[in-house]
């Protein structure tokens, strides 16, 4: 789904349009609370040394807009007055920050430094919004990797954040749908990253997603905010992804689980417990400082690159068991067989486990009815049941004749895996098959970011995102039916900011954001650029790739779908030969 989100143009005083830039303002007064105008203030970026020079007006007040959200220094001074330095003044994202300057009368070179101080109630927004720290990023364990997570401890927070980690079983992934602010609708956040949209259109989940390592900081507000963010229902998620200062920094870490270290998950019978299947690596290497050539150029104050690069390697399975066709089945021949709860058996092998597993072997009716005719251009027709009788005709000697087996459905029994010796499994069933649903995603996110000073009224910010993932659902015994659980996204935004005046400036953002969240077919078999199987089988088909699907119940399908039922692994109400989609087998 393309998207192409939008110019934010503002020139306001401390108000801010879709922006992830905050701003301090302030009053300054002498000792007696006199407001002081004409006072010179200068506040600087501690990261990146980058200063703003201000002066307060007739009503001794001044305002910073359009600040990142980081950490400043402010100093105050005038005549007559000992300089005022205020420490740690932090700037929330899209916040505005109130620090107020007391200045002392003396000498200019004399100097008093205080601390800022964090304020209970926001005096210049009636906006109620919380803010998590790059430190509680840092701190805090996140099984999913995901700063969505801590948006779910704020207040008037609730609900499930999600996570783009497909899992084994057939669902959607969607992080961010299912968060709900002051009591609005899940489906109705607004999700930004560096001031950009960064919500899905026909899902309202998070575009492009970022690691704790990559964010700086986010904001979550919740009510009275601004009408810039009318398209939200419900709050506003706002994330300021991380950018270099003048100091290298960097962090390279490891998250390894493994199902050999990993406790059994609980149930109710302590000699029942699954053992634990899911294996995963996850790598993050980011950095981040000036830009600096030897003997070429020194971007120290003035350019600025934050690069993270992070891989992901994840396997899990879940154990499936079945019954493959026999030679003759493939033919078509289905006498000497006994339809079982454990599916079509010869009858020398419900011989051979009858002492063993009688209910996995029980006989039911073993009779193939004749259903269809073949009517002219090979066309199956839909038979009749004959006059006086309650049942279709029986095929004689339980042999389907050649002209009903379609020529497609021989091709495809290439892709069909020999069935092996049987044997009685886990689950009481007699199978010749073992066959897990096993997982796989590997990925390897990206984020680049550049920030340029240009002037001392100019700035430019440019960030790179990519988060390509893919889940690969596949069975040994179908090379085939491979499925993609697709939550691929990329973001590329641009900012220029030029200010006007000291309580002006026009703030400037491109965002383009494009992503793909589909449960379709692995990329090998990808209906746009992957393998198209439909051609080879003699099959019609509207795309250049992709891979017909045969939705006939083989021998053995229903002892998978107890299977997944048992586990909870069948998604409720949907089609089993969707949920099947690894083991379609034509008969």
């Amino acid at each position: 789904m393309p998207r192409l989100v939008a110019i934010a143009l503002a020139s306001a005083l401390a108000a801010f349009a879709q922006t992830n830039r905050g701003a301090i303002t302030g009053t300054v007064t002498d000792q007696s609370q006199s407001v002081v105008p004409g006072a010179s203030i200068t506040i600087t970026n501690i990261g990146t040394s980058e200063v703003r020079k201000l002066t307060t007006g007739q009503a001794g007040t001044y305002s910073a807009p359009d600040l990142d959200p980081v950490t400043y220094r402010g100093e105050g001074e005038l005549k007559g007055f000992k300089k005022s330095v205020v420490e740690d003044v932090k700037v929330d994202t899209a916040s505005t920050a109130t620090v107020n300057v007391t200045l002392q009368t003396g000498t200019v070179d004399t100097q008093v430094t205080v601390s800022a101080e964090v304020a209970m109630l926001n005096v210049d927004s009636g906006a109620t919004s919380s803010t998590v720290t790059a430190r509680e990023i840092q701190d805090v364990p996140l099984v999913n990797r995901s700063v969505l997570d801590l948006a779910m401890v704020q207040p008037n927070v609730s609900g499930d954040p999600g996570s783009e980690n497909p899992l084994i079983v057939s669902e959607t992934t969607c992080p961010g749908c299912n968060i709900s602010v002051n009591g609005g609708r899940p489906l109705n956040t607004l999700i930004m990253a560096d001031g950009t949209n960064n919500t899905g259109v026909s899902l309202a989940r998070t575009m492009v997603s970022f690691s704790p390592e990559t964010v700086q900081e986010f904001t979550v507000q919740t009510t009275a905010f601004s009408a810039e963010y009318s398209s939200t229902g419900g709050g506003v998620i706002s994330a300021t992804t991380k950018s270099g200062t003048n100091s290298f920094q960097g962090t390279a870490l490891w998250y390894n689980r493994n199902p050999k270290t990993a406790a059994a998950p609980f149930t109710q019978s302590a000699n029942n417990r699954p053992m634990p299947t899911l294996k995963y690596n996850q790598f993050s290497l980011t950095a981040g400082g000036p830009v600096v050539i030897p003997k070429i150029y020194n971007g120290r104050n003035k350019t600025f690159w934050f690069a993270g690069f992070e891989p992901f390697y994840r396997r899990d399975h879940l154990d499936q068991y079945g019954v493959l066709p026999t030679d003759g089945m493939r033919a078509g021949d289905f006498s000497g067989l006994v339809n079982t709860p454990s599916g079509w058996l010869p009858q020398s092998v419900v011989d051979q486990f009858k002492a063993t597993a009688p209910t996995a072997v029980t006989a039911n009716d073993s009779v193939i009815y004749s259903q269809y005719n073949v009517a002219a251009g090979n066309q199956f027709t839909l038979g009749t049941i004959p006059t006086g009788s309650t049942t279709y005709l029986p095929f004689p000697g339980n042999k389907i004749p050649t002209s009903l087996l379609d020529a497609s459905a021989i091709k495809a029994m290439k892709y069909i895996a020999p069935a092996g010796s049987y044997y009685l499994n886990s689950n009481g069933l007699v199978s010749n098959v073992f066959s897990p649903r096993r997982l796989r995603q590997e990925e390897k996110r990206y984020t680049i970011r550049v920030d340029q000073v240009i002037t001392d009224k100019d700035r430019l910010n440019m960030r790179y995102t990519a988060t390509p993932i893919v889940k690969i659902q596949d069975t040994p015994i179908s090379t085939t039916g491979a499925g993609g659980d697709y939550s691929w996204a990329k973001q590329a935004m641009l900012a220029y900011t030029r200010m006007i005046s000291p309580t002006m400036f026009n703030d400037l953002r491109l965002n383009y954001t494009r992503g793909r969240f589909s449960n379709t077919l692995a990329p090998e078999w990808d209906a746009k650029t992957g393998a198209n199987l439909s051609t080879e089988l003699g099959l019609p088909i509207l795309t250049k790739g992709g891979v017909p699907a045969f939705y006939g119940l083989f021998p053995g399908w229903r002892q998978l779908q107890r299977d997944r039922h048992r586990r909870g692994r069948l998604h409720p109400g949907g089609r089993p030969g969707r949920a099947l989609r690894a083991d379609r087998y034509p008969l």
